[in-house]
């Protein structure tokens, strides 16, 4: 039987509310995906998904009101629940771990969220979505190098959450027209980087150098993007 894992979230994971969606006839797209491995969250155009830490669970201090970790199914959180969790994490402790928030799950495998300054604890419970998050990896691109554009409104939002906690951007794209482009942002913090994965704008018939430019991303790009993620909510 496979060994049930509470899970350590981060600050870097908990902003990844910046790349939910907004639209409320998609509430798996409005919430933060996590798994064993990772958080990752999606707006059906611009994917980022951010590994845990590695920081060992079992170094979190006895907290009353915690329930069982997770087995090998996702959960997925309401980032305005997991927002209020870190408002009572400590992050300014000589304890890293304060800085955390601890997610288990009850008998009915709703969400906990847990965080403490060793003096308070402060437990938050949600019911447990029944939406299906899309199967992200399938988005993800792999291959040789391509010329690309991306929208600038893309591109700030990737900045300002790589100013909070990432060093600089890595750009990656597959060999297909319509795949996608990889960015990894690694962490200040040497923890394992973020990738994004974000549908792009690809010119025809153009040599290396010359890409188009201008604010939006391709619209073709972006619905071929939706398409692969909604196709299997």
């Amino acid at each position: 039987m496979e060994e049930r894992t509470p899970i350590l979230l981060s600050k870097p994971q908990a902003d990844l509310k910046e790349f939910t969606s907004k639209d409320t006839s998609r509430p798996n797209l409005t919430h933060i995906r996590v798994t064993r491995d990772f958080a990752e969250a999606t707006d059906g155009h611009i994917l980022v998904r951010v590994p845990h830490d590695g920081i060992s669970p079992k170094e979190w201090p006895a907290t009353p009101g915690t329930g069982v970790g997770l087995n090998g199914d996702s959960v997925l959180l309401e980032p305005k629940t997991l927002d209020r969790a870190f408002k009572n994490t400590d992050s300014k402790s000589r304890l890293p771990i304060l800085g955390y928030v601890h997610l288990s799950l009850d008998e009915k495998e709703n969400p906990i969220l847990t965080a403490t300054d060793l003096g308070i604890t402060a437990n938050f419970h949600q019911k447990r979505a029944e939406a299906i998050f899309p199967d992200t990896d399938q988005v993800i691109p792999s291959g040789r190098e391509v010329t690309f554009a991306l929208g600038a409104g893309i591109l700030s939002r990737l900045a300002d959450w790589a100013e909070k906690h990432g060093k600089l951007v890595e750009f990656y794209a597959g060999e297909k027209y319509s795949d996608s482009v990889l960015i990894k942002i690694p962490r200040k913090d040497g923890c394992p980087p973020a990738t994004c994965v974000v549908a792009i704008c690809r010119p025809d018939n153009l040599p290396a150098a010359p890409v188009k430019t201008g604010e939006e991303p391709c619209r073709e790009e972006e619905e071929h993007l939706k398409a692969t993620l909604m196709g299997h909510c």
